[in-house]
C-alpha cells in the first residue's frame, strides 16, 4: 500500500480535490517525520493515524491499473485482487496465528509479587514504593512515591505516617548507575538496594524477590516459613541483621 501510494505522486487523478487532497496528505507525512524526533521516540507511533489515507489511496490506484491493463479473462483480475489483498492482511495474519506466547511484563510489573509483599501489610499500614500505582492497584495498600533522599522518608515517618513497608523495583535499581545511583537522585537508596541498611532505618527485616532484582523490607518477621520464596523470593530474614544487610 505504501509502494503504491508513493507512485499516485507521478499520477493525476481527474477530481480536483482528490488530487490536492493526496499532496496534502505526502506533504504532512514528511513533516510529522522531519518534526518527530524532537519530541521523542514514541511520536513515531502516531505515523498510524496516515494509514486510512494510504490505503485508500492504494488501492484507488490498484484499480486504476487494473482498468489500464484490460485484463480479458475475470480470473487473472479476481486473482491478483486477491494477492493484493492477501498480502495486504498478512501481517495481521502474521499476529494471530504466529504471535509469540504472551509473557508476564516484568520488569518491573509482575502482579504476584506486588500482590506478595502487599498482603503481608494490614491493610491500614503505609507502604513506600517507587511504583505506588501498582502496589495500590494490585495490592490495594496506601501507598506514597518513594522520596528523593532518606530524609525526606524520615520526615514522613516520624512527623506524617509511619511507614510499615519499603517495596524498592528495577525501576529504581536499571538507573544509570553513575549518573543516578552514585551521584544522582538515587544515591542515598543504593546502598539498601545493595543489601546494606543505615542504623537509623527501623526497616530491619526483609528479602529479595526474583533473584536480587527487588527488595521488600519491614519492621519484623510477617511471613510464614518459605512464605516468600513460593512467589520467587529468597526469604532471608532469619537470624538478626549483621552490619546493616537486610536478612
Amino acid at each position: 500500500m505504501i509502494a503504491l501510494f508513493a507512485v499516485t505522486f507521478f499520477y493525476r487523478f481527474v477530481r480536483v480535490h482528490v488530487h490536492n487532497l493526496r499532496w496534502g496528505i505526502g506533504f504532512s507525512v514528511l513533516l510529522f517525520f522531519a518534526g518527530a524526533p524532537f519530541f521523542g521516540d514514541r511520536m513515531f507511533s502516531v505515523y498510524h493515524v496516515f494509514w486510512p489515507f494510504v490505503i485508500l489511496y492504494g488501492l484507488a490506484f490498484f484499480s486504476i491499473l487494473l482498468d489500464r491493463l484490460d485484463f480479458s479473462i475475470d480470473l487473472y483480475k479476481n486473482g491478483l485482487t486477491g494477492l493484493v489483498i492477501g498480502l495486504t492482511a498478512l501481517p495481521l495474519l502474521i499476529s494471530i496465528f504466529l504471535a509469540p506466547p504472551a509473557r508476564e511484563p516484568y520488569p518491573p510489573y509482575y502482579p504476584r509479587f506486588t500482590m506478595r509483599v502487599c498482603e503481608l501489610l494490614k491493610p491500614n499500614e503505609l507502604v513506600c514504593t517507587d511504583m505506588p500505582w501498582a502496589t495500590a492497584w494490585y495490592g490495594n495498600r496506601t501507598s506514597i512515591l518513594l522520596p528523593e533522599t532518606l530524609d525526606d522518608y524520615y520526615e514522613i515517618n516520624d512527623y506524617r505516617k509511619y511507614i510499615s513497608g519499603l517495596y524498592l523495583t528495577t525501576l529504581t535499581k536499571d538507573r544509570p548507575f553513575l549518573s543516578g545511583l552514585l551521584d544522582g537522585p538515587e544515591k542515598d537508596w543504593f546502598p539498601i538496594m545493595m543489601g546494606r541498611l543505615p542504623p537509623e532505618l527501623p526497616l530491619k527485616r526483609g528479602f529479595q524477590l526474583n533473584g536480587n532484582d527487588q527488595i521488600f523490607l519491614t519492621d519484623s518477621i510477617r511471613w510464614g516459613t518459605g512464605g516468600a520464596a513460593e512467589e520467587g523470593g529468597e526469604d532471608t530474614a532469619a537470624g538478626a541483621p549483621q552490619e546493616g544487610a537486610a536478612e
